[in-house]
């Protein structure tokens, strides 16, 4: 067997069974990494939060991530990171000495979540550059708070880091087997739009980076038939925008009942129209065209740690990424939770979601009133391995407040398009008479 193969055949990830309530008990055992000498671990608090004060019976303390080498000399922590409440302060020591500290620490918030990547290279016969990262939400360099880099000698053996060692306030949630070392385009093309340059510039993500569960996904909606306007009704999204313009269209009468669905904003909104059943294999049903008014939006939300594929069929989307579920600024979040990235998609582009990448977002239909709405085609679908299937998509209000969402139906896809026929037959008469 060759190296590569044998190098595949590591795992690629671990998935820990994350308690949400209630005090975590007792101090987990060291957790192997796949891989001596590199990884990424994804950990949040043991507690959970109510309002501004963690429930816990003690002052909240700090959450500590040991890194362990095996040496000649038996077993030694080189690596040690801690995050600290009461000083607002992280700090990473390395060979038991302090190399940075910055002044972030424990964010009060049940939805925040930290990251640490760990990875070594050879830099001559004699010497390892160490890499080390921490951030907040989604381990990405988007959501990093800072890194540290040393070259050492090759006989500090840090390429023989092999496991990690967690305080009890530490909840596992994610062990990678890679490390974290650059950007993730958000933008998927498959092989024959794929070029040398998307590559060389880390602009696209080939459809063959995608997980097993993405790639199914992306093949189902990405075909050149897969498409709004068709022969047998060349006239459908420009019968959708008259509908959402006139008082007696249905999409105007829906949009006006579902106004305050999630919050006082009437521009909060959008159309949910469904394709197919529910299968128990994603949050509500898997295939939803979603319709967006001119500057219409979501709340912020999350996606269920479900797999996602997001194909644009008319018009543009811009969609804002952040690191956890939260917004704007308060005393129980600690830190401002801004958008870490955003992106607008045309029509047939395609963006996704993983479990741990692009989960929490914000779609927004900028167009001026009177322009051009946005239909795109949502895909969802859990994991093989995810056998908790949360079957709501979380969300927060102005006030920053979560809460839950189930993924509904607006209207069957058959039944809309329909609709949507007889409104345009209605309203072209007239011009058919001239």
């Amino acid at each position: 067997m060759s190296s590569y193969d044998t190098q595949y055949k590591f795992p690629r990830e671990k998935v820990f069974d994350v308690q949400e309530t209630g005090k975590y008990q007792g101090i987990p055992d060291p957790i192997p990494l796949f891989i001596k000498g590199q990884g990424t671990f994804i950990f949040k608090h043991g507690y959970p939060f109510r309002s501004e004060v963690p429930v816990i019976p003690a002052p909240l303390d700090s959450l500590e991530v040991g890194l362990w080498k095996a040496g000649s000399g038996g077993n030694k922590k080189i690596v040690h990171l801690v995050v600290e409440a009461h000083r607002e302060l992280t700090e990473l020591f390395v060979n038991g000495k302090s190399v940075e500290r910055k002044p972030c620490g424990v964010i009060r918030n049940n939805y925040a979540f930290y990251w640490i990547s760990f990875v070594t290279h050879i830099v001559d016969e004699d010497h390892d550059e160490v890499y080390i990262q921490f951030g907040h939400g989604e381990a990405r360099l988007e959501t990093q708070v800072f890194d540290y880099r040393t070259v050492v000698p090759k006989s500090d053996e840090f390429r023989n880091a092999y496991q990690l060692s967690v305080s009890y306030q530490v909840q596992p949630m994610r062990l990678l087997r890679d490390p974290i070392v650059s950007t993730v385009p958000l933008v998927v093309k498959n092989t024959d739009s794929l070029t040398m340059v998307d590559i060389a510039d880390n602009t696209a993500l080939p459809k063959a980076a995608l997980s097993p569960v993405g790639q199914k996904l992306y093949d189902i909606v990405a075909g050149q038939n897969f498409v709004l306007d068709t022969p047998d009704f060349p006239h459908f999204s420009d019968a959708i925008k008259r509908s959402i313009e006139s008082e007696n269209g249905w999409c105007y009468q829906m949009l006006k009942k579902k106004a305050t669905e999630f919050g006082s904003n009437p521009n909060e909104v959008y159309l949910r129209i469904t394709l197919g059943k529910a299968g128990g294999e994603s949050p509500g049903i898997p295939f939803v065209m979603e319709i967006w008014p001119p500057q219409c939006f979501s709340p912020i939300h999350q996606h269920a740690g479900a797999n996602a594929i997001i194909r644009v069929l008319s018009g543009e989307i811009e969609v804002s990424l952040f690191p956890f579920l939260a917004k704007g600024t308060s005393e129980s979040n600690q830190v401002e939770v801004a958008p870490f990235a955003k992106k607008s998609f045309v029509k047939d582009e395609i963006t996704w979601i993983s479990p741990v990448l692009n989960q929490i977002h914000q779609l927004r239909n900028n167009a001026a009133k009177g322009g051009q709405p946005c239909i795109t085609i949502q895909c969802y679908m859990y994991d093989e391995t995810d056998t908790g299937h949360y079957p709501y998509f979380d969300y927060v209000d102005d006030a920053g407040t979560s809460h839950q969402f189930t993924p509904n139906s607006d209207m069957d896809f058959v039944d809309f398009k329909t609709t949507m026929k007889k409104e345009w037959s209605i309203v072209m008469i007239p011009e058919k008479l001239i």
